[in-house]
């Protein structure tokens, strides 16, 4: 079987077929990065941390929204593409920022938190292998974070509340979009069935958006 960009996929509890209107709840609930890209703009305006690259983390959230309507509206490999780079580009740039800034690493132990990260994501489908797929593969980013979280509160660092309410926000939130569709049919609204990557859009529109504020506003 070749990669074809215009392949249609079926991943998601709520889709039933491949009409662009499958997926309302998961579709409407995109709003919430949309909010989220919002309000970071408006803490960007005002922010002592302006810059080329914060500026372009809060536009990935817009571009997270934008390829996340266009997926649970298209269902294709282009579309999924388009929803999955620039979450992982988020992450990646938050990384960085945080290293270089709130951190004060040099390139060279940044890379290596890079080197890290690239480890966990190679080791996490072995040591996880029993787990759900949909949880693995976000499972490297957890742990990740929970080494960062659990060093910035051993050195007593400033921002090491806002990695522990990021932890808070962001455990459930992959969780419950692993399940969505193990509890397939849980939720219904108005008769329609749908599974919980709702929930994973509402929370992870909160965590995009605490995130964000972590690196702009001032401590």
């Amino acid at each position: 079987m070749g990669f074809h960009l215009t392949a249609q996929e079926d991943i998601y509890c709520e889709r039933t077929d491949f009409s662009l209107l499958s997926e309302p709840v998961n579709l409407i609930s995109n709003i919430s990065f949309f909010i989220a890209f919002y309000f970071l703009y408006k803490l960007y305006k005002n922010s002592p941390n302006q810059g080329l690259q914060t500026k372009t983390l809060v536009y990935l959230v817009l571009a997270i929204g934008i390829g996340s309507t266009l997926y649970h509206s298209f269902a294709t490999t282009w579309a999924g593409l388009l929803d999955m780079i620039p979450i992982y580009a988020f992450f990646a740039l938050f990384i960085y920022i945080f290293a270089r800034q709130g951190l004060d690493l040099s390139i060279i132990h940044t890379l290596l938190l890079y080197v890290f990260l690239i480890l966990l994501f190679y080791l996490a489908p072995i040591i996880f292998s029993d787990l759900n797929s949909g949880f693995v593969m976000y499972m490297p980013l957890i742990i990740f974070f929970w080494c960062l979280t659990f060093y910035l509160l051993f050195i007593e660092h400033k921002n090491a509340p806002g990695f522990v309410l990021f932890l808070l926000v962001a455990v459930p939130s992959f969780y419950l979009r692993s399940i969505d569709m193990d509890v397939c049919s849980s939720f219904s609204l108005a008769g329609h069935t749908f599974g919980t990557h709702v929930f994973w859009h509402l929370l992870n529109g909160l965590l995009l958006y605490l995130m964000g504020r972590e690196l702009l506003i001032k401590r």
